[in-house]
């Protein structure tokens, strides 16, 4: 098999005998070994547990740049990105523990590691006895200046390039894209995430005649007998009253229904099926899956969205220049019920690349109604969605020419409802516009919602918590006036033809370009 120009071998047995699913990966000078382990049962009634590792061999020693280790081999960033890809594409309802590792043996600059290690990530669980809805495979996608679109370029190439992509998907569409240029247009990034499909299914065909070849026949994970009665019940009973609570435009009295259609779960299971303490959290778990079927109910059949705001509507937005006198620059952003406080500090740094002197740190203030293990997962999945922010910035921020500025950004997360990591992003560039830096104009980011069904798309402008999780898509785009400079989307595969992605991705950039303006009338540029 070949990856564009380069080729690929992939060996299967004789290495790692003693896991559920091995492979190894050679993709020009890179190689990569992939295996999986299908572990015990996890004890979390149905939650299944999967767990990433990507890491670097002690053999592996490349003189690496910040940005090609940003980009390409940071261990953190890439096992979120191959669990993100992965996991919808893993049984959601199973008491089960799925460990992959990836072990980056040799290194290739110009073989991306993390295109081998998921492939052989979604071969090793297509050959395995896991159920899994692959297969999946991902490419890059680069657009050179003389609007030439080429696949996994060289790492000369990708520094070179006007819009450099890495994009995941399966046979049915889009899953995964991660994309950043100086001036990206609408037209050249839907031409560009096709093409890529193109070449992905290609792949995924490849993997697809492997895993009839010599997969495994799939198991059936366990479900507990109590978890099938409590959500049974619990859709039975509260269906009705959950729909019509939904309806309900004013928030807080909205909050109040919701709460009270809990206690009464809580107290009605508690006496009629003897529910004790540990199993409380599943007839709670069961509500919200309750309230997020009923919400995308009334979104695709009556295109009402909660609150009664618009499909297309942004939330209110107030903004707050320089309130720490001890920082460069400061901004407070509240965008509907997320509030962000984002802080910059600069000094000077003696380095060639941009990108190394944005250094980011978040912290997550606790909130009322989150369980510990929201807060952590709320936790990682943002920190590892830097990259995004500082995609979005350094195509506009203009470094002083004698010596780069290092700016330190600090964002404190102080209220979450949804876009958080959009918010993240605003509050930075404007943290950046009050330090005075020199920028080629604002760059603002909003986050969408994709939801299908039977064929239908239903794109959300500005999304809540509670709309992210039902989306079977998220994704977020930033952008100046001029263009865009950031693109994310991260979910369950979209069915969708060219005309249809260029629609939403249109419809994004409106959302983007509204919230410019009104970020604009905020801080009065």
């Amino acid at each position: 098999m070949r990856f564009d120009q380069m080729p690929v071998t992939i060996e299967i047995g004789g290495l790692a005998t003693q896991t559920d699913g091995s492979v190894l990966i050679r993709y020009g000078d890179t190689v990569v070994l992939s295996t999986v382990i299908n572990g015990e049962e996890t004890g979390q009634g149905e939650a299944l547990s999967l767990e990433v590792q990507y890491r670097l061999s002690s053999l592996v020693t490349p003189e690496l740049g910040v940005d090609a280790a940003v980009n390409e081999i940071q261990p953190k960033l890439a096992a979120h990105r191959i669990k993100q890809i992965l996991e919808p594409l893993l049984p959601k309802k199973a008491n089960q523990d799925i460990q992959i590792t990836n072990t980056v043996l040799s290194y290739d600059a110009d073989c991306a590691p993390f295109l081998a290690a998921l492939l052989g990530s979604a071969l090793a669980l297509g050959i395995s006895d896991i159920p899994f809805l692959g297969p999946i495979a991902s490419v890059a996608v680069a657009q050179l200046d003389d609007n030439t679109v080429i696949l996994n370029p060289t790492s000369i190439q990708r520094q070179q390039a006007e819009m450099y992509a890495l994009v995941a998907g399966t046979d049915q569409g889009l899953s995964f894209v991660n994309a950043t240029g100086k001036s990206m247009s609408e037209k050249t990034l839907s031409q560009g995430l096709m093409f890529a499909l193109d070449e992905i299914r290609r792949i995924n065909k490849f993997q697809a005649k492997i895993i009839a070849t010599i997969g495994k026949s799939k198991l059936e994970f366990k479900k507990t007998a109590i978890a099938d009665t409590l959500k049974s019940e619990i859709f039975k009973l509260y269906r009705k009253q959950m729909l019509a609570t939904l309806t309900t435009t004013n928030s807080a009295t909205r909050a109040a229904k919701i709460k009270t259609i809990k206690t009464s779960a809580l107290n009605y299971f508690k006496t009629s099926m003897r529910v004790e303490t540990n199993t409380q959290a599943l007839v709670l778990k069961y509500l919200a899956e309750l309230e997020q079927a009923m919400t995308r109910q009334l979104l695709l059949d009556k295109n009402i969205r909660v609150a009664g705001r618009a499909l297309d509507a942004l939330r209110p937005l107030s903004v707050q220049l320089n309130m720490l006198s001890t920082a460069t620059g400061s901004s407070l952003l509240q965008q509907g019920k997320t509030q962000i406080l984002a802080a910059l500090r600069s000094a000077k740094i003696k380095s060639n690349d941009v990108k190394a002197a944005i250094q980011i740190n978040t912290h997550f203030l606790p909130i009322r109604g989150e369980s510990n293990d929201d807060f952590q997962v709320t936790q990682q999945i943002d920190w590892l969605d830097h990259q995004y922010i500082r995609n979005a910035l350094t195509q506009v921020w203009l470094p002083q020419a004698d010596h780069l500025q290092r700016l330190n950004l600090d964002l404190e997360i102080l209220d979450r409802d949804g876009s958080i990591l959009s918010a993240s992003t605003n509050a930075a560039m404007l943290a950046l516009l009050a330090t005075g830096a020199l920028v080629d104009s604002a760059v603002v980011s909003v986050t969408m919602g994709l939801v299908q069904h039977q064929g239908k798309i239903v794109v959300l402008t500005d999304i809540s918590n509670l709309e992210q999780r039902f989306s079977e898509s998220r994704l977020e785009i930033a952008g100046t006036k001029q263009a865009l400079t950031a693109f994310q989307m991260i979910g369950q595969p979209i069915v969708m033809a060219q005309p249809e992605l260029t629609k939403v991705i249109m419809q994004a950039r409106q959302a983007q370009l509204a919230l410019l303006e009104l970020v604009k009338q905020a801080i009065s540029i």
